[in-house]
């Protein structure tokens, strides 16, 4: 099927979001490999209000030891694991325990091939975020966890 685009001539460009701290979601979660071939994870995180509601931030999470430590925030953020606690968590292959999560992002400037952009720094808990729509069944309740098979 053809698919026409038109230009006025315009350019739509996106301003980065600026620093601060937002309320969010988790979106989406896709496991990759780094250029080193290490396994990660590419976060897409939704803010849920405000001026910025419906723009995405994405974050990677190397799934190395000594990386750990950020998914480890990310999972004790949405409150799928309680802070200070001994305890083990198992995270599935896509993170489906995550997605539709509330959490809070604090939001930091960086560079990128010479441009300013927006990056995610930290996340911490929030309970002013409503669930996004996409993430809830018809019945109105969130989708159920997929069987976890990835171990922290």
């Amino acid at each position: 099927m053809p698919i026409e685009v038109s230009f006025d001539g315009s350019e739509q460009a996106f301003e980065p979001i600026p620093k601060g701290s937002y309320d969010a979601h988790v979106h989406s979660i896709v496991p990759k490999k780094t250029q080193n071939d290490e396994d990660m994870l590419n976060v897409r995180f939704v803010i849920a209000s405000g001026q910025f509601q419906g723009r995405s931030l994405f974050s990677n999470f190397v799934l190395r030891d000594d990386l750990k430590w950020k998914l480890q925030n990310l999972l004790i953020a949405t409150g799928v694991v309680q802070p200070r606690t001994k305890s083990s968590f198992v995270l599935s292959d896509n993170g489906a325990e995550l997605i539709g999560k509330k959490l809070g992002l604090k939001v930091g400037e960086g560079e990128f091939n010479g441009e300013l952009r927006a990056e995610v720094r930290s996340f911490f808990a929030t309970s002013g975020v409503a669930t996004p729509a996409a993430a809830v069944t018809p019945g109105g309740v969130p989708p159920p966890p997929a069987p976890a098979t990835r171990k922290l």
